[in-house]
């Protein structure tokens, strides 16, 4: 569960078992029997493609002096569960994480701008991702066989999904576009029987369909005609109005003219209908509402 360099060795070097250059500054190879966390060390500013590959790592941080990650560097880690990314990469490589079955969190920095191909592909227990707003790239099979995957808020940038970049995610329920419509493959959404793609008001280049799945406008909205709206002993409360099914982020601040928006809800319309009541208005002296999708 380690790997031995000679001391006298002038190209590489071991730190804790692991192979590195002999400048401690690119990360070669990680010892493939070893379980559990790991850090790569602070010196490190390149990982080497496929340098955890089939590695038995569950936890991994990178730290934020890596800048060049190599091809499926952590591909077929089959314990690997979170990951800690830097906040200054750009992109989520080629097959980065492709069939890391276990993995379930992930953070993407917010610099990053394209995901690229297999990079998510066969996590199947990941469950949920937020993506970066830069975001313009979803490449070929970058999310396929994410079959935990039920929703995911697509970025107003995006402007590519890649071929097969959905398929066969089988419990795919909603996508919410933030932006105009994307260019996709004719296999974007390939297997995905049971996903909805929502649009904003607004939003251009949107037709009934996508890439063989059903296109909808997202139009949710506040009840303003129905007997919960108002104040109650609960709080101040409403009805929200949708499709069957749809997902709705309630948000509020107190002062419109420089707000920041909070979240205090995640509603869920069951038969196109859900109540919202909020304890919270006796505390300001103002207090407005938006909703947006997830």
């Amino acid at each position: 569960n380690a790997i031995d360099v000679d001391p006298l060795n002038q190209v590489y070097t071991s730190v804790d078992g692991v192979l590195l250059d002999h400048s401690s500054t690119r990360l070669i190879t990680y010892p493939q029997g070893r379980p559990g966390p790991y850090t790569i060390p602070g010196s490190v500013t390149e990982v080497a493609g496929y340098a955890f590959y089939t590695s038995a790592v569950t936890d991994l941080t990178i730290p934020s002096a890596v800048s060049v990650i190599g091809e499926f560097a952590f591909a077929r880690s089959a314990l690997l569960n979170a990951v800690t990314l830097p906040n200054g990469l750009t992109h989520i490589g080629n097959g980065w994480f492709s069939s890391c079955g276990a993995l379930t969190k992930i953070s993407i920095p917010s610099g990053v701008t394209s995901i690229d191909d297999y990079a998510f592909y066969l996590c199947t227990n990941l469950a949920a991702i937020t993506l970066p707003k830069g975001l313009t790239n979803i490449g070929a099979t970058a999310f396929s066989t994410c079959s935990s995957l039920t929703s995911l808020t697509i970025p107003k940038g995006v402007t590519t999904l890649g071929d097969q970049a959905f398929q066969n995610c089988t419990n795919l329920n909603a996508l919410y576009f933030e932006g105009n419509a994307p260019t996709a493959a004719s296999l974007t959404f390939s297997g995905d029987t049971k996903t909805f793609l929502f649009y904003s008001a607004g939003a251009t280049g949107w037709s009934a369909a996508l890439a063989g799945r059903p296109a909808v406008l997202w139009n949710a909205r506040i009840s303003s005609e129905d007997p919960n709206f108002g104040v109650s002993p609960a709080g101040f409360g409403f009805t929200l109005i949708g499709g069957i099914g749809w997902q709705v982020v309630v948000e509020t601040c107190t002062n419109l003219a420089n707000p920041v928006w909070e979240a205090v809800s995640t509603n869920i319309l069951v038969n196109g209908l859900s109540a919202f009541a909020d304890p919270g208005p006796s505390q300001h002296t103002a207090r407005y509402y938006r909703l947006r999708t997830p």
